[in-house]
């Protein structure tokens, strides 16, 4: 399959717009008082958007299988995969070290870092909230060549489901003892392997033939509508007995983890036939990557001209404003990151005599 897959192209650009609304439901989130309507406007889209970093391990398994070269050896497999994130990775991780207090979560500007301090943050992806995932994706670029035959299995299937919803499971509803969190720490790709898999699986022919079936989608429109009703409702309730959303979520997980695998489904079923539509997601698509890197940042300046303009809470309006101007800047800023990049490399490129 040589040419680029529409449908996964479309899941690619709502997954960037999904990892914004987390990100800008957080705060209203956080400091509600689970009352009122704007509560539960917010909680339902930050539920609804749970499929964002799913599906991104989903279609980093399936861009690995898709571009799988047969004859390439390992070494130039890793430079090339790595040679397509590492640079702006790098960027952004710097960037946040500088302005990002991991105390508060909020921006800090002339904050003191030390070298070993950049480095530790560029190794483990803790220089912001949302890096992690980098780390994560490079270790399952690390494993991919030795796993991808055994993944391709039925039983490889059967096994990263029960591993991935096993940790999940033991995290929920076992108290474990503190020298094992490592276990359950989200760079551990364990806790992302039944995504991973299905992202190898979804890139076969005979498995894309099948998804685009459209048997079903009528019903599977329905399960997600009521099932994120359902799990917006369960954290709604839980969270305003506690006042506290973050155990709320956590106890949601298991039933996340089905929404996210019928979403991906769901999206295959999709005729995608809008002409603005597609062209706005294949747009939002080629620059994903950059806009996950740096949504942070924008969406931390948002709320800082926010609250000095003097607008106090968070309304519906705020989301209303905020997820199109910061999925705009961040599209900006990642545009202009890989412009600055290709200057680099090229500078930094051996001429040729």
């Amino acid at each position: 399959m040589g040419k680029r897959i529409r449908e996964l192209d479309m899941m690619r650009g709502l997954a960037a717009i999904a990892v914004i609304m987390i990100h800008v439901t957080a705060a209203p989130l956080v400091e509600s008082c689970w009352q009122g309507s704007s509560t539960i406007f917010y909680l339902t889209l930050n539920m609804a958007a749970r499929f964002a970093v799913p599906v991104f391990i989903m279609l980093s398994g399936a861009g690995l299988e898709l571009a799988n070269r047969q004859n390439e050896g390992y070494l130039s497999y890793i430079r090339r995969r790595l040679s397509k994130i590492a640079p702006a990775y790098i960027l952004w991780s710097v960037v946040y070290s500088f302005i990002w207090d991991k105390e508060t979560e909020m921006l800090s500007i002339g904050q003191k870092v030390t070298l070993s301090s950049i480095v530790s943050d560029l190794v483990t992806g803790r220089s912001c909230i949302h890096l992690y995932f980098v780390p994560l994706i490079i270790q399952f670029y690390l494993l991919f060549p030795f796993i991808r035959k055994v993944l391709k299995t039925k039983w490889g299937l059967i096994f990263s489901c029960l591993v991935s919803v096993g940790l999940l499971s033991v995290r929920t509803y076992a108290a474990t003892p503190e020298y094992l969190s490592f276990l359950f720490d989200a760079r551990n790709p364990l806790n992302w392997l039944i995504y991973f898999t299905m992202g190898i699986w979804m890139s076969d022919a005979r498995i894309i033939a099948i998804l685009r079936s459209k048997q079903y989608k009528s019903a599977l429109s329905f399960v997600l509508l009521a099932g994120i009703s359902a799990i917006t409702a369960r954290v709604y309730f839980a969270a305003k007995l506690t006042n506290m959303i973050d155990p709320a979520i956590d106890g949601s997980e298991l039933p996340l983890v089905v929404y996210a695998v019928l979403f991906m489904i769901w999206a295959w079923k999709v005729e995608w036939n809008n002409r603005a539509v597609s062209s706005a997601l294949g747009w939002i698509s080629k620059y994903s990557y950059g806009i996950y890197l740096s949504h942070i940042l924008v969406l931390l300046l948002f709320i800082t001209t926010y609250e000095a303009l003097g607008f106090q809470g968070y309304g519906a309006l705020f989301a209303i404003i905020s997820i199109p101007f910061i999925l705009l800047g961040a599209a900006l800023l990642s545009v202009a990151g890989e412009a600055a990049i290709g200057r680099i490399s090229k500078v930094c490129r051996p001429k040729s005599r």
